[in-house]
Order: C-alpha cells, then sequence, then structure tokens
C-alpha cells in the first residue's frame, strides 16, 4: 500500500484480489448455514474456494461461537481438517464464520 499526496491509498492489485477472494471465501461459506448441515462443511468449501483461486487457508484461526464467553464452542475449521466438527449445526446457534486467505503456504503462528 502507497499513500498518494492527495490522501488517496493506491493497493496493489493482488492485494485487492486477496481481498476480493477471502469476501468471497466467507460468504461460500455462510450460503451453507442452516440446520443439519455439518460444522465441517463450511471449512471444505472455503478451503476449496481460495484453493481454486490461488490462495491458503491459515489453518490457525478459525470461527467460534458467540455467546457469553469469547471464542466460546463450536470451534469452526475454515480449512479441511481432520479434527473439524462433525455434529451438525441446530436451530438458535450462533457463531462466526472468518476465513484468513494468505499468499503463501508457508505462515505458522508463533
Amino acid at each position: 500500500m502507497v499513500m498518494l499526496e492527495n490522501d488517496e491509498v493506491k493497493v496493489h492489485p493482488d492485494i485487492k484480489r486477496l481481498s476480493q477472494v477471502t469476501r468471497e471465501a466467507m460468504y461460500k461459506g455462510i450460503e451453507l448455514v442452516k440446520p443439519g448441515t455439518k460444522f465441517s462443511k463450511i471449512g471444505e468449501i472455503i478451503d476449496e474456494y481460495a484453493e481454486a483461486h490461488g490462495f491458503y487457508v491459515n489453518e490457525e484461526f478459525g470461527g467460534h461461537g458467540i455467546g457469553p464467553h469469547l471464542h466460546m464452542a463450536p470451534l469452526v475449521h475454515m480449512n479441511k481438517s481432520k479434527t473439524a466438527r462433525s455434529d451438525e449445526m441446530q436451530p438458535g446457534m450462533a457463531f462466526t464464520i472468518e476465513p484468513i486467505l494468505m499468499m503463501s503456504g508457508n505462515f505458522r503462528y508463533v
């Protein structure tokens, strides 16, 4: 990102594309939300969508339940994972879908 003299921001086209595909991937996950759908399906569709566009899903973070505590269950994986929740969504559940896509698959959170 570069600041120009007239306070306009010029964003690199690759960053714009990353942002757009991340937003689209989130909506792909949201489209699956309904009672009876397995939580693991969200990660599968987001991972497939990211890969189809040349991006990687950050596997260190995921969505989570919304309630009286911060980041409560269920953990909602944003990638294909053998440890993803196999239980199904139920009426009244509240949770986030927040994929983090990356240009490289070499990231590890420490």
